[in-house]
């Protein structure tokens, strides 16, 4: 009986473990840059909003909208990619939690704000944590 407790006990906390944050591995910051702040990490690539490059667009009463720049970086850190990113939100808008992202400028998809699960994550977090950058005050 006891055998089989601890076989239960020693299969529990391997799931545990297994349940840590994926980017528990990946730097806060690239290479010890502040600048350089890690929005998501996963399966040996980390993507890191560069803060000096985010930009507002058009803050008024219709619209937020704002620019930054990501960029990939493998797990020997090497940086493998820089993409911009454009982030759109309607302030009038039925759905509060619903924004808009494009890679040109020019072509927009939406996404909602709190589901930054999978291939969401970069989406999300990068406007979560380019919002307040780009207007000085936090999005809600």
């Amino acid at each position: 009986m006891k055998k089989m407790l601890l076989g239960a006990l020693l299969v529990c906390m391997v799931w545990v473990i297994a349940m840590v944050p994926v980017e528990a591995g990946y730097s806060k910051y690239l290479n010890g840059d502040t600048n350089y702040v890690l929005v998501y990490g996963h399966m040996g690539v980390a993507f890191y909003l560069d803060k000096s490059s985010v930009v507002a667009k058009q803050d008024d009463s219709t619209a937020h909208a704002f620019a930054e720049n990501i960029v990939s970086v493998d797990s020997d850190g090497n940086v493998t990619g820089n993409q911009t990113y454009w982030y759109y939100q309607k302030v009038d808008s039925q759905d509060l939690y619903e924004a808009y992202k494009s890679n040109d400028g020019n072509h927009w998809n939406s996404f909602e704000i709190n589901d930054d699960s999978g291939a969401m994550a970069v989406v999300v977090q990068g406007f979560k944590y380019g919002w307040p950058i780009a207007f000085g005050y936090g999005w809600s």
